[in-house]
């Protein structure tokens, strides 16, 4: 409870319970391996909000962060806010191959503390192609023999 003043009497208040949100996340793995297609790896990831009593929360700013090696030194990459449904979601394109770190974290405001997921692991890499070629010697090679995409 604490005391306000409207200028002319005391009135006491009492305050909001504060709850620590939960954050399920889509897809819900650790480390998420995605394919590029077309020289271009799409991927989305998306989180839903709910509070202690499992009713979703609508309307709350949350932040995408981003790290280079998933430990230390995480960064706001994304500010976005919670649909009525109490879902966010971000989607990615990228024509690089690579490691990238995410996680989802909700500030602390009135009635809810502050709150992050897990750290989420996408790694980006090539779709090997089957082709029939001729090699740099003139060799013919067999249908269906790997050949690394560029």
């Amino acid at each position: 409870m604490w005391r306000g003043y409207d200028g002319t009497h005391y009135q006491i208040f009492r305050a909001k319970p504060v709850t620590t949100p939960s954050i399920a996340r889509s897809p819900n793995k650790n480390t998420v391996t995605v394919r590029r297609r077309k020289h271009v790896a799409r991927w989305t990831l998306s989180a839903k909000l709910r509070d202690k009593d499992g009713t979703l929360i609508a309307g709350v700013r949350v932040y995408l962060q981003t790290s280079k090696n998933g430990k230390s030194r995480w960064s706001n990459t994304y500010r976005l806010k919670t649909n009525t449904n109490g879902q966010v979601s971000k989607k990615f394109s990228t024509r690089k191959r690579g490691t990238r770190y995410y996680r989802w974290y909700v500030p602390a405001s009135p009635g809810y503390n502050k709150v992050y997921s897990a750290r989420q692991k996408v790694q980006v890499k090539w779709v090997a192609r089957f082709r029939s070629c001729v090699g740099s010697n003139g060799e013919r090679k067999r249908p269906g023999e790997l050949i690394p995409g560029r």
